[in-house]
């Protein structure tokens, strides 16, 4: 085996990267012994697909929870599949949901060769009766290879669209054909950009019909020991999945400055152990206020808890942002365009407390809502340092005053909700 790896490492990386041949690799060879020598058991329950990342699981948690409630499935074990970091924040609101959890890492799925085997045999171990992946933006070797190896009777997901950011949707793609193949049934999609919050209720619709559907993010915090922050606070997270969706930690800094000398808020920075670095720096240029780096040090209920006992919050386009929409935080979040449309902005009428800030030379663009959902949520989208520090530090000012500050694009956001 090793040396088919080192035999496909000579192939120029430009074929390699096209045709993946890696992963396809061990898809076929990992999941061929899998599928031929593991051995299934029949067992009453359902399997639930949902180890995306932390703005997804804010966005669509209340719809996963609605699976108790569904008659059917009331007599039936429910498994929770998800990824593991998010397995503290996951057991500690939805251990009254699921009854038990496979947590699942992403990287290693992907790139370690025993530990994909023993996933997935634990998976088709299981014996599930009914599979669900209620993911949008399918994954080819993660997913929809997860649903395979369940192997059960029921399998149920979404028309494939592997990236619903690409730049062109449309362009011919061998694999979908292939990845229906995992799934016994698959619901039909209207591939336009929508908001993700409709797309899981149109899912949740059919796969749960008859059970009464959230209509809002919202998540009750709870409490759980946290440092005593001495004082009102904002809190901050530099911190997004991609590094190109980062605003610069001087900006947040200047902001941070801001928040204390005009309102009295110490800062709280949040994050990863990979934002360590950005909050440090956020710390360093504010050293003349009181900011506090709590990146990598807190789990994520500490982080939601103080969430919720915030002022205001500052975020990139991220997890953060959806957090404080969920627990009903008033916030702030810059972005660069990228994915407009399927996570921002929000439609006021699942949350009115998050307001988005986008780069001026999107405002200026003489294009309707539609049109701009379209272009700029596949992919296309301008640099986050074109946000400048004054027209993030007015926007809280707004927030503040308990002004949500609706810009034309989020009036459109809104009328188009409504229609």
């Amino acid at each position: 085996m090793g040396f088919l790896f080192s035999l496909i490492d000579t192939i120029p990386g430009r074929y390699r990267s096209f045709w993946h041949i890696k992963r396809i690799f061990i898809l076929l060879a990992v999941d061929f012994i899998l599928l031929t020598f593991t051995r299934r058991r029949s067992t009453n329950t359902v399997f639930v697909l949902r180890f995306d990342l932390l703005g997804d699981y804010f966005i669509g948690r209340n719809f996963l929870r609605m699976t108790r409630d569904y008659a059917p499935f009331q007599s039936k074990k429910i498994v929770l599949c998800a990824n593991i970091d998010l397995k503290e924040l996951i057991e500690t609101y939805d251990s009254d949901v699921f009854d038990d959890f496979i947590w699942i890492n992403r990287k290693r799925l992907l790139n370690e060769f025993w530990y994909r085997f023993k996933v997935l045999r634990q998976v088709k171990q299981l014996g599930a009766e009914v599979a669900i992946h209620p993911t949008y933006g399918r994954e080819p070797y993660l997913g929809d290879c997860l649903m395979r190896a369940t192997c059960a009777p029921q399998r149920i997901g979404r028309e494939a669209i592997q990236n619903p950011y690409a730049s062109n949707p449309k362009l011919i793609n061998p694999y979908p054909a292939i990845a229906d193949l995992c799934y016994t049934r698959l619901l039909k999609e209207d591939h336009h950009v929508t908001f993700d919050f409709y797309r899981n209720r149109y899912f949740f619709s059919n796969v749960l019909p008859g059970v009464p559907l959230p209509q809002n993010t919202r998540l009750n915090p709870i409490p759980v020991p946290v440092p005593e922050i001495p004082g009102p606070f904002a809190v901050m997270f530099p911190g997004a999945s991609e590094a190109f969706r980062e605003w610069p930690p001087e900006c947040f800094a200047q902001v941070a400055r801001y928040l204390f000398l005009t309102h009295g808020l110490r800062s709280i920075v949040l994050g990863s152990k990979a934002d360590r670095v950005k909050g440090q720096a956020i710390v360093q240029a504010a050293s003349d206020v009181p900011v506090n780096d709590f990146c990598g040090r807190l789990t994520l209920p500490q982080v939601v808890y103080l969430m919720s006992l915030c002022r205001i919050g500052l975020a990139n386009d991220s997890g953060g942002v959806h957090g404080l929409a969920a627990v009903g935080k008033p916030g702030v979040a810059i972005s660069n365009t990228y994915s407009f449309g399927f996570f921002h902005p929000y439609p006021q009428e699942i949350s009115d407390m998050v307001s988005f800030v986008y780069p001026p030379a999107f405002y200026a663009l003489d294009l309707p809502w539609a049109q701009r959902k379209e272009i700029y949520g596949r992919k296309k989208h301008f640099s986050i340092t074109d946000v400048s520090t004054a027209i993030v530090i007015e926007r809280i000012a707004a927030v503040l005053r308990g002004n949500r500050e609706i810009d034309p694009i989020q009036a459109s956001c809104d009328e188009a909700s409504s229609s």
